[in-house]
């Protein structure tokens, strides 16, 4: 299985190539959603499913300090991504 910070790479990569990313940023909660452990087979804990979205965010925060690129759109669907995830 890729690293928690591979899987957030992936994701915000697919996120920022796709032309309907709120259906994206659904497909992506669920893929977090649906992540099992290689080793043991049993799904993510809520905490590691929380980690690949907070550092989807925090690259996608080192990208803006970086490009000075307004990120607002996708800011505001990896809150919605965490939600999701986090079940609320």
């Amino acid at each position: 299985m890729a690293t928690l910070s591979e899987l957030a790479k992936q994701y915000l990569k697919e996120l920022k190539e796709s032309t309907n990313k709120a259906t994206t940023a659904k497909k992506i909660s669920q893929g977090i959603k649906g992540l099992v452990y290689s080793t043991t087979n049993k799904p993510l804990s809520l905490e590691d499913r929380k980690k690949i979205v907070v550092s989807m965010r925090e690259l996608l925060e080192e990208r803006i300090i970086v490009e000075a690129a307004d990120n607002t759109e996708y800011l505001n669907l990896i809150d919605q991504i965490l939600k999701d995830v986090e079940g609320k």
